[in-house]
Order: structure tokens, then C-alpha cells, then sequence
């Protein structure tokens, strides 16, 4: 975890992309594979079941109105790092690329909805310290590295820490 926050302080990405896909048994891979399939072809909301939590979930998020333009409200942000509301509002409009970026991470051992909670986490601890530049591009990096070290850790859990430190 310490080399992991290193990493992140000299502003190394970590890359994810050469870890192994996890197969899995049980109950919980059958749920991980079922994700990555419906995530890879866009249908999660149709094909999941009214009361799954990950659909509710993305109904709620659906349901947050657009709440202004985002390039505006960084540079606002720029010169006021410390409102609340106004990093809810940016959270807020951030959610879906959160979720975008969630779907491009799955198959890698962690749930959709963990992917997707520690995206959001990542981008509201961060997001006191943007200063400057290309928005989109701090978002999604922030929103990357926090799924990439959900995903370091679930791989060390599975005994994969050889292949991660290749990776």
C-alpha cells in the first residue's frame, strides 16, 4: 500500500492491463463473470434484476440532473478547492464516467459496485488538489488509479503478487 501511494505521489499511473483476467469458483465468480459480460455489452440495466443493488444504484445516478457545465465548475474549483458543494456538484456530474471507466476495469476480481465506490472515493479525496489543466484528464487518472489499487490489493489476496509486480 505504501509503494502504491508512491506511486501516486510522483504521478506514476499504475497499469493494470497485463494482470491476469480472474476465473474464479463459487458464487461470487459467477457474479464477477456475469458483470464483465453485461458490462462489456452495455446491458447491465436491462439484464439485471430490479432489486440488485447495482441496479438501483445506477438508477439513482441516472436520476441526478445535470447540474452545470463541467469545465466551468473546474475552474471554479481552481480558485475555491474547499466547497463542499461545489465538489458535490462536480462529483455528481462526474458519476457516469466513474461508471464508464468501472466497466472498462471489470473481469479483474472486484465487483462493479466496488469498482464504482472507490472510483467516486478517489475522485472526492482528489479533488481539493486540482490546479490547473486538462479536468478531464485529472478525473479519469484519479478515477483509474483508485480502481487500479482496488485491483492491486484483490490480486495480492489471490496470491497474484508475482505477476503484479511484473505488471
Amino acid at each position: 500500500e505504501d509503494a502504491f501511494h508512491q506511486l501516486c505521489e510522483c504521478n506514476i499511473k499504475l497499469d493494470i492491463a497485463k494482470l491476469p483476467k480472474v476465473a474464479g469458483v463459487g458464487e461470487a465468480a459467477v457474479r464477477l463473470r456475469r458483470e464483465e459480460q453485461l458490462a462489456k455489452s452495455g446491458r447491465l440495466m436491462q439484464d439485471l434484476e430490479d432489486t440488485d443493488p447495482l441496479k438501483l444504484y445506477l438508477q439513482e445516478i441516472a436520476g441526478i440532473p445535470a447540474c452545470g457545465d463541467l469545465a466551468v465548475l473546474a475552474e471554479e474549483l481552481k480558485n475555491n478547492k474547499e466547497d463542499p458543494q461545489l465538489q458535490q456538484t462536480i462529483l455528481n456530474l462526474c458519476l457516469s464516467r466513474v461508471y464508464e471507466l468501472a466497466c472498462q476495469h471489470t473481469g479483474y476480481g472486484v465487483l462493479l459496485l466496488d469498482l464504482i465506490q472507490e472510483g467516486s472515493m478517489g475522485l472526492w479525496q482528489n479533488l481539493s488538489r486540482y490546479d490547473g489543466g486538462d479536468f478531464a484528464a485529472f478525473r479519469d487518472w484519479n478515477i483509474c488509479q483508485s480502481m487500479a489499487y482496488i485491483i492491486a490489493l484483490q490480486a495480492r489476496e489471490q496470491g497474484v503478487g508475482q505477476k503484479m509486480r511484473q505488471a
